[in-house]
């Protein structure tokens, strides 16, 4: 029994010892990939030009009054470094809102768009960029379009809650299939709407759902810092119960946790933080399928190791795509096209090797 018990706790130290070093080592690529990311665009920068150029900004050394160095100052300080900080904290809400919504739903196929949030969203945007309505009167602009998305990807979500209180048997596959419902609803409307669009509006549409970082500005990136911060909080506070509740319901009930409103409260947290990250970023499509399935490779399926390394591992993911899309063509790619291209045969790749071993 004493045997028992020390090869237990000896690997359980192993386990923190493996935890710590992968995290540290997910902090240093991730570091590598913010700092090659600073001179990367489709101007031309150098990459010791950029950290001068970000050097001098920070010392407080006025610009030479030419051109090129006021657009270098610009491309470094004001469109690469908020983009970057930008792709840190979607890469954050979108894996560890991925993380929290398998254990959930208890499908490795689940994602935080699973319940129907992104064609929400694009339902949202689509009549706005079209028809100019915004939910709210008097909004214009970004802000407008950015509300309609926020308070359209919501609907969705609002929809499984109400079929959940009123159907107090609802199973985590009734989830998905309402999700689903919804989803394909909001998307035909979506469809007729960009239809009877002009051309420059259905570009318009079609380059939000792929998924950009272009609208991530200093004056609002502070937004996505909290919303980041909030489900990484959230997410490590409910990792005990979400092990719990990936053993089974019956188990997760004679341990004292209320399953179906555990369920609905992770619902509603993930459906917030994901409407206003796809807002400001539209959809980004893998970053929260896959990032929480290559974390449970690295640390095995403690979600008290997986969320904070879904959030490693969706920054890193996010960061390095954005910084290919800005040059991988002149005219640069939507970051959402990258994501989907790295993703794909990654999740292929996971589902060939791993099958069911990681859940």
């Amino acid at each position: 029994m004493n045997c028992e018990i020390y090869s237990m706790a000896n690997g359980q130290r192993n386990q923190r010892k493996r935890f710590v070093v992968i995290v540290a080592t997910l902090v240093a690529a991730a570091v590598v990939i913010f700092i090659w990311g600073v001179s990367t665009s489709q101007y031309e920068i150098g990459f010791f030009e950029a950290y001068k150029v970000l050097m001098d900004r920070i010392m407080g050394v006025p610009l030479d009054g030419t051109y090129d160095s006021w657009m270098k100052d610009y491309v470094v300080v004001e469109l690469n470094l908020p983009r970057l900080v930008g792709g840190i904290t979607i890469g954050i809400v979108l894996a560890v809102s991925g993380a929290i919504m398998q254990s959930v739903i208890k499908n490795p196929l689940a994602d935080p768009y699973t319940t129907g949030i992104s064609s929400g969203a694009l339902l949202g945007v689509s009549i706005y960029i079209s028809m100019g309505f915004c939910l709210i009167p008097g909004l214009e602009g970004d802000v407008a379009q950015m509300v309609n998305a926020f308070i359209f990807s919501l609907i969705p979500t609002m929809a499984i809650v109400l079929i959940t209180v009123m159907k107090r048997n609802i199973t985590p596959t009734m989830m998905i299939l309402v999700g689903i419902g919804v989803m394909y609803l909001f998307s035909a409307t979506s469809s007729m709407v960009r239809y009877q669009a002009d051309p420059d509006a259905a570009h318009e549409i079609f380059t939000w759902t792929l998924g950009t970082l272009g609208r991530v500005t200093w004056d609002n990136v502070w937004i996505l810092i909290v919303t980041s911060v909030c489900i990484l909080v959230f997410g490590i506070a409910v990792s005990k119960t979400l092990n719990t509740l990936t053993a089974g319901d019956n188990l997760a009930k004679c341990l004292g946790v209320n399953v179906r409103v555990f369920r609905m409260v992770c619902l509603i947290a993930v459906a917030a933080v994901t409407g206003i990250v796809v807002s400001y970023s539209g959809t980004i499509g893998f970053v929260g399928l896959v990032c929480p399935h290559i974390t449970r490779i690295l640390v095995g399926s403690n979600n008290r190791y997986v969320v904070p390394c879904s959030a490693l591992v969706g920054a890193i993911m996010l960061m390095f795509s954005d910084s290919v899309a800005k040059i991988i063509i002149q005219s640069g790619l939507p970051v959402g096209a990258i994501t989907a291209l790295i993703g794909s045969p990654i999740f292929i790749y996971l589902l060939i090797k791993q099958r069911n071993n990681i859940w």
